[in-house]
């Protein structure tokens, strides 16, 4: 599993941990694969239109605030 690089901040499931107004970019669990999965790094949403919780698969694993408004959805 790839290493949660600088810029991320690590998530092990709860409450949405921002203001759920907050664009974040967000990475999750796949077990499918050896690696988290990539397209959630181009693309932001507001935190709180994302399941924070823990449930297994694809589970929010790491976040950080986004950066590029133009990214936003």
């Amino acid at each position: 599993m790839k290493e949660i690089t600088e810029g991320w901040i690590r998530w092990d499931g709860g409450e949405c941990p921002i203001d759920p107004e907050t664009m974040v970019n967000w990475r999750i669990n796949d077990p499918d694969h050896d690696d988290y999965l990539h397209e959630t790094d181009i693309i932001a949403r507001r935190a709180g239109s994302l399941w924070w919780g823990s449930q297994g698969c694809g589970d929010i694993i790491a976040y950080r605030i986004a950066t590029h408004s133009e990214d936003a959805l």
